[in-house]
């Protein structure tokens, strides 16, 4: 959808259009998505199969038409506090766990912005609730307390544009972007700009950051807690929830973000992600 006009922005009419067919359309895309990547992906002649059908979507829809970004709950605190006061937000069903009921997350977890709030609640009236930025704040950091991942999406990113439409709280079990990034190995997400760090000193090993922790990124050994650089995202979760401290959240090198970016199958190539 993001083929057909070179660098949408937030005025764009055709992006809007995209927006709304892709709305309409987006718990059966959900529940197609899930359904060949918990059911035939898993099996080599599966895989054959449906690869063409992963790797079309993947170039047409995650590679061209949206694209998401880890981000700590912080880190889109000072995202949203740096937009317009009259910043439309909705909350909503998340599309995801609406369309697989794969885990018992929290559900109204789907932040929806700008256009995209406008959007969402107007299609779905019942079921998406106007709120303020302190409120979505509260939710955001609430949901990563929770362990869940905050992501943020731009739509229609065509010629590099990418523009905003909602925000995410994703987990290992529902999410169809980090179940086909798993499964399939294809890139529909960036890592975000931090990175987990355990201080040995500080650390227990009494585990409670791995519960959390939507990548299985972490692992004890010798008694302490050992974080996996390349399968770490950088969410934030596992800091807020380690009673000793141990853990705090670094930039992430640009050499291992390259690393891990390059090790997924990419069909859209970017040096940089930086959502506007």
């Amino acid at each position: 959808m993001g083929l057909f006009h070179f660098k949408p922005d937030e005025r764009s009419l055709l992006r809007k259009m995209a927006l709304m067919v892709y709305a309409r359309f987006e718990i059966p895309y959900v529940k197609l998505n899930y359904f060949i990547l918990r059911g035939p992906y898993r099996s080599r002649i599966g895989r054959l199969l449906f690869s063409p059908l992963v790797y079309l979507n993947v170039a047409l829809m995650l590679g061209l038409g949206q694209h998401g970004k880890v981000m700590t709950g912080e880190e889109l605190a000072s995202y949203l506090d740096g937009m317009d006061s009259n910043l439309l937000i909705a909350v909503g069903s998340c599309r995801c766990r609406l369309g697989t009921r794969a885990c018992d997350c929290s559900m109204k977890s789907d932040i929806t912005i700008k256009t995209g709030a406008a959007i969402y609640k107007g299609f779905f009236k019942e079921d998406y609730e106007l709120i303020d930025k302190e409120k979505a704040k509260e939710l955001i950091r609430n949901f990563n307390k929770q362990g869940l991942v905050p992501m943020i999406y731009a739509f229609c990113i065509a010629g590099g544009s990418f523009t905003s439409f909602v925000i995410c709280n994703c987990c290992k079990h529902s999410c169809i972007p980090i179940l086909a990034q798993k499964i399939a190995g294809v890139h529909v997400f960036d890592p975000g700009d931090y990175l987990a760090y355990v201080d040995k000193e500080k650390c227990k090993g009494c585990g409670e950051c791995i519960e959390v922790c939507q990548f299985d990124a972490r692992r004890i050994k010798d008694g302490k807690l050992e974080v996996d650089p390349l399968a770490c995202y950088g969410c934030g979760a596992c800091a807020l929830n380690c009673p000793n401290n141990a853990t705090i959240m670094v930039k992430r090198p640009e050499k291992l973000r390259k690393i891990q970016n390059s090790r997924l199958k990419s069909f859209w190539r970017h040096e940089h992600y930086e959502v506007n």
